[in-house]
């Protein structure tokens, strides 16, 4: 079983494959191993995503990172100290 990384996934590619894995398995077409071999994740990470869809529903599956922040983090006068 290939596992990819996720984490190279956009966002909704993995909103994606959170839905589908966990809707396959909730409507009985597969198990959690398989569904986690056939969308090339980990069998933890099924059962992790179909507790969280117990807990909230649809809306928890979605991602929740948010990405690098943008703009600085020094003020002018760190930066400057900084430079010195």
């Amino acid at each position: 079983m290939e596992i990819n990384d996720g984490r190279k996934w956009t966002r909704s590619a993995q909103d994606a494959i959170r839905r589908k894995a966990v809707h396959a398995v909730l409507n009985g077409n597969m198990t959690q191993t398989k569904a986690a071999e056939v969308f090339g994740v980990t069998r933890t990470s099924v059962c992790l995503w179909l507790k969280t869809y117990r807990q909230g529903g649809e809306d928890a599956l979605q991602s929740k990172r948010k990405g690098r922040p943008c703009g600085n983090k020094l003020t002018g006068s760190q930066e400057a100290s900084i430079r010195k």
